[in-house]
């Protein structure tokens, strides 16, 4: 079964990685609907994209981030909100000298349960056990798992098992932003070298 993950899981990221700030707003913006995404409103209460306080913001930073202009056509390269030129363009969106990251991230957190419902779509839950003793999911992993023998199971014997990374590590967030990313970023490497920033 695939990993699903929470709303603190997904705000957690969000605090801690730009890069995935960045993500989240496009994904934002993707979700408006193209009359929204033209004219950076939110004229549909469908739950959807941005609010209506952070329509014109989100926009007008996804359209940044991706290189578009006004009309939403590719023009431009594709930049970053810590891009030096960001602070003077958006500084109107930003609060008492606040890094427009700062901006995007607060944008992020705010709308965060979309991101999650992104990050799970089409990971299917396990079906409920109707038994009302049913065996933890690790228990459960062995007991089908053909490459344990059957004295394995019983005398504590265990052979290697596939495991996701814990919540909240560098390598589930490695993995979570690999699996939401297609442009090629290599997040193994963001993972080891956040490892050695931290020694």
């Amino acid at each position: 079964m695939a990993k699903t993950y929470t709303r603190i899981e997904i705000n957690n990221l969000l605090r801690t990685n730009d890069k995935a700030v960045e993500r989240a707003i496009v994904r934002l913006f993707e979700l408006q609907n193209a009359d929204e995404q033209r004219y950076a409103t939110t004229n549909t209460h469908n739950n959807r994209g941005f609010c209506s306080s952070d329509a014109r913001a989100g926009t007008r930073f996804a359209r940044w981030i991706q290189g578009m202009d006004d009309n939403n056509r590719k023009k431009f390269p594709a930049k970053s909100l810590n891009h030096p030129k960001a602070s003077r363009i958006f500084r109107n969106y930003c609060k008492n000298g606040e890094a427009v990251i700062g901006r995007a991230r607060r944008i992020a957190i705010k709308h965060s349960r979309q991101l999650v419902e992104i990050a799970n779509a089409g990971v299917k839950e396990e079906p409920k056990s109707r038994d009302h003793c049913a065996m933890p999911h690790e228990v459960k992993a062995k007991f089908n798992d053909p490459r344990l023998s059957t004295a394995a199971l019983y005398d504590g014997r265990d052979a290697k098992l596939p495991t996701e990374p814990q919540p909240g590590t560098l390598a589930a967030t490695a993995r979570l932003m690999a699996s939401m990313d297609d442009t090629g970023f290599d997040w193994d490497a963001w993972k080891e070298q956040m490892k050695e920033e931290r020694l």
